[in-house]
């Protein structure tokens, strides 16, 4: 779906309901690796406001300084009679992106896929494949209609929530549209650009997208809680259901396939793997600092490569959300203090940009 309101939506399908960081900044308190008991007593009180006032269901927040973590609570309920704990796993929607674009730049450091080469190259039936460069996907100036966006989408998923989508079937849905504009002269966020991106990965990596993730990227680094999703419920026995609002009760979200969201949305997490795939990422431990400093440079607008590039009370902020349906997630870096914060809910309507926010004041202040 499109930003808004300096807010990044993930691919959504509502079916019947709803080395060391390149970065520095020059303003912002670095505060140190830990925080004082008044901190985090305030950090739980703002939690529990927020889920009230909200109607959260399920909430995980993680926040780290340097790698250590300073806090990590779980609150309110997973499922029916279900406690969240700080390793519940949730969906993390348009987050994934980042995990699709580390896939991608991975390829490109390896020398295995150019950048700057046209779709086509590795994807020859692409939509408008000759036109678009891999960088164009990453960045969001393909000018490439959203497939999310498309009825044909919602009817597929509502007429047979567990039904696998094949991505071929997906772009089949906008093969049709013209380009909304001339690659690599504006910014639109459309999730088209983040399957095809996975599409290449499997296309290059010669393996199943899912697969390429955990052997290359989230294995190495141990981030043993996520995975690739098959449904909209992770696997496991510590995970969320998602929720949404019907007649003031929470009610669930039924089970859909999450083949529809592919490199766009499938990933789901506990907070801390988050927390740890920021800290290898931003230190370098995923690829080069060069290549980090290009995926989180902002192009047109604020966005990088799966990363939003903003400003928080004159302080850096990287970050990416995502939301579907009965999920949404907030990650959010700030370079200067080296400081990560995780916010994980299970219902789409939640704020946890808002929250994750708030927690950056409160761990902020002396």
């Amino acid at each position: 779906m499109k930003m808004r309101q300096g807010t990044i939506a993930a691919a959504a399908v509502v079916v019947g309901v709803a080395a060391l960081s390149p970065y520095s900044s020059a303003a912002g308190p670095v505060p140190a690796a830990r925080i004082t008991a008044a901190q985090a007593a305030a950090v739980t009180k703002l939690v529990r406001r927020e889920m009230a006032t909200q109607k959260i269901p399920g909430l995980a927040i993680e926040v780290a300084v340097a790698g250590r973590t300073v806090y990590a609570r779980g609150f309110g309920v997973r499922s029916p009679g279900q406690p969240v704990t700080n390793a519940t796993i949730f969906p993390i929607g348009s987050i994934t992106k980042q995990f699709t674009a580390g896939c991608v730049v991975l390829l490109a450091e390896q020398h295995s896929l150019d950048l700057d080469s046209p779709v086509s190259r590795y994807l020859p039936k692409a939509p408008n494949g000759e036109r678009v460069t891999v960088r164009e996907l990453l960045d969001q100036t393909s000018g490439l209609a959203d497939y999310t966006e498309q009825p044909a989408l919602q009817t597929a998923v509502g007429k047979d929530k567990l039904t696998k989508l094949e991505p071929e079937r997906l772009l089949a849905m906008i093969a049709r549209k013209p380009l909304k504009f001339k690659p690599g002269t504006r910014f639109e966020y459309s999730n088209t650009n983040y399957l095809l991106a996975g599409m290449i990965v499997e296309a290059v990596g010669g393996e199943p997208f899912g697969t390429f993730l955990r052997e290359h990227l989230t294995e190495p680094i141990g981030l043993h809680s996520m995975q690739y999703l098959a449904t909209s419920i992770p696997a496991g026995s510590n995970v969320t259901r998602g929720y949404t609002m019907k007649d003031e009760r929470f009610v669930l979200v039924p089970r859909i396939t999450m083949s529809w969201a592919q490199g766009a949305g499938a990933i789901a997490s506990d907070a801390h793997d988050l927390v740890e795939w920021d800290d290898a990422f931003f230190h370098g431990r995923v690829v080069a600092p060069n290549f980090v400093r290009t995926m989180t440079t902002a192009v047109k607008e604020d966005y990088g490569y799966g990363w939003v590039i903003d400003r928080l009370r004159g302080e850096r902020m990287v970050w990416h959300n995502g939301a579907l349906p009965g999920a949404h997630a907030m990650n959010a870096f700030f370079p200067r203090s080296n400081m990560e914060i995780v916010v994980l809910t299970n219902v789409v309507s939640a704020k946890p940009e808002a929250i994750a926010k708030e927690v950056r004041a409160i761990v902020a202040r002396p």
